[in-house]
């Protein structure tokens, strides 16, 4: 029996998995990226050369033959962003294009989407993005808030959720050698409440009330760029996803609160990766609740997450009196992590959709 064929425009670490299910993999972002971006990082000014470009691109494809096109919505999305605001109208027409081709020629295509509230309002409509999206033939969603919308275009929705994409149990690299005696270390990587990411205005808004309701303990909520904490000097490196897997661990409460765009408390349905990393490194969280909570994971919701500013500081409070509890309920939601949702996990019940469906991405079927 001949293996299917899937070409793979999404991060490398998809590759293994889909080897595992007996897939012939073409990876082709990278080739992608070399293909279309110039020495400056932007795309071609010259329509016509960007045309080139693109039909080239559909010629290897073809060449290899695949039965399926697998595609991040994040590559479309940083293509717009990167073309002129005058041809990026065209930019984005030229390559809803390209995938209707794929379509014509018999190709499965599936776009990876987020669908947070920024693609729709910034990527989808003002960028193009939409056009492109709504070409593919199926969506695999990390939430399923936008399913209506999907299959009103005639497109199959599989549910895609996020997953663990932290390296793990791996040594800390990129500091002295010093720091990895375990007073010096436990000095830089505990912290009593942590958190890491983007600081737009209202997350930014809800660690600044943090910071000032838990001034005593010691605490870190920001970015590289911009952050709040209790202390003097920071000695780890935000970007080291080996510091991070230290500090996930050790962190008394790691605080997890919305994606980078949502506008206030329960607005998006999505559980973010963040919860699936600190989790696999055997941390301990507290998460703004996500309606897809109860469908990911068979625990009491209610023991994780909050629904207020004030519910996450009682919750704090509770936690960071009772050790045992902490472990206890890390402990079970570790285990659910690394059996349910790593890559190797998330492909193989996404080969499952695809063979359910018999291959057939018409009419909305996959």
């Amino acid at each position: 029996m001949n293996k299917k064929r899937i070409v793979l425009m999404v991060e490398n670490f998809f590759i293994g998995p889909f080897e595992k299910q007996g897939f012939e993999v073409l990876y082709a972002l990278e080739f992608a990226h070399s293909m279309f971006y110039g020495t400056n990082k932007s795309i071609p000014a010259n329509l016509k050369e960007f045309k080139e470009c693109l039909d080239s691109f559909r010629d290897q494809i073809l060449q290899f033959n695949p039965d399926y096109f697998l595609a991040d919505a994040g590559f479309f999305n940083d293509m717009l962003m990167r073309a002129g605001n005058i041809v990026r109208r065209r930019v984005a027409i030229m390559l809803e294009n390209f995938i209707k081709e794929l379509n014509v020629k018999g190709i499965r295509t599936i776009v990876i989407c987020v669908d947070d509230p920024r693609q729709h309002i910034v990527g989808r409509y003002y960028l193009g993005l939409s056009g492109i999206r709504n070409a593919f033939q199926a969506v695999a969603t990390h939430t399923m808030q936008s399913e209506l919308e999907q299959r009103n275009h005639g497109q199959k929705v599989i549910f895609f959720p996020n997953y663990v994409r932290m390296p793990f149990e791996k040594p800390v690299r990129g500091i002295k050698d010093s720091l990895l005696e375990d007073k010096i270390r436990n000095s830089v990587f505990n912290f009593d409440l942590f958190f890491v990411g983007a600081m737009p205005y209202r997350r930014k808004a809800f660690f600044w009330r943090l910071s000032k309701k838990f001034r005593s303990l010691d605490y870190f909520f920001g970015s590289k760029d911009f952050f709040f904490t209790s202390r003097k000097k920071i000695d780890f490196d935000i970007l080291n996803k080996f510091h991070l897997n230290e500090i996930y661990k050790r962190a008394r409460i790691n605080i997890v609160y919305g994606s980078q765009n949502d506008f206030h408390f329960n607005k998006t349905w999505g559980v973010t990766d963040r919860v699936f990393n600190i989790a696999y490194c055997h941390g301990f969280f507290l998460c703004d609740y996500r309606k897809h909570f109860i469908d990911l994971f068979d625990v009491d919701p209610d023991l994780y997450t909050f629904k207020t500013f004030n519910e996450c500081c009682q919750k704090i409070r509770l936690y960071l009196k009772d050790d045992a509890l902490r472990e206890k309920l890390l402990e079970k939601f570790y285990k659910q992590v690394l059996e349910r949702h790593t890559i190797d996990k998330r492909v193989e019940g996404f080969v499952a959709d695809l063979k359910k469906y018999g291959g057939n991405c018409q009419n909305g079927q996959v």
